[in-house]
């Protein structure tokens, strides 16, 4: 390299302003936004929602209990208390009944949230609830007791989440 500062500054005149755009992004997993309003899909989502509550698939609360059996009293004291935390969020628009593993250590919770699955909003929602049931799980006293969430709009706010920690 025979012109180091020219070459130096010339990376920082093409580069600079690529990164001052790049700091002005945000990161959006709503994929529905990002179609037109006549796209099928998007009229599909928003027929569901309107007859039906919900734009996304099911969502699951996972009720893990490796150290207990959850078939007796204090697990079903236990799956009855986050299952009513769940039902006391306003995004929560159905929640059906619990199923038990065959082994007692694990429950699932099917529930329907009212929010499009990848939108901001279900972020939001998903992450409160997370931390209601959390809470609710602390509060049970129950050793190993981990209630967690499976489903479209908890993977994509977990994976959210995981991207806004790495790129802070």
């Amino acid at each position: 390299m025979n012109h180091p500062v020219v070459t130096i500054a010339l990376c920082l005149v093409i580069l600079l302003p690529l990164a001052a755009v790049t700091s002005t992004l945000s990161t959006s997993y709503d994929d529905l936004r990002t179609l037109p309003s006549s796209n099928p899909v998007v009229q599909s989502a928003v027929t569901i929602q309107a007859h039906f509550g919900s734009m996304g698939e099911p969502e699951t609360l996972v009720i893990s209990n490796p150290k207990g059996d959850l078939a007796l009293a204090q697990g079903t004291r236990a799956i009855a208390a986050l299952t009513a935390t769940l039902k006391a969020d306003p995004a929560v628009s159905q929640v059906l009944a619990p199923t038990l593993s065959s082994d007692g250590h694990v429950a699932a919770v099917p529930f329907t949230l009212g929010v499009e699955t990848s939108s901001p909003q279900s972020h939001v929602v998903v992450g409160r609830i997370q931390a209601a049931l959390a809470a609710t799980a602390r509060g049970l006293g129950l050793p190993g007791l981990e209630p967690l969430l499976a489903g479209d709009s908890a993977n994509t706010h977990d994976v959210e989440v995981q991207v806004t920690a790495v790129l802070g």
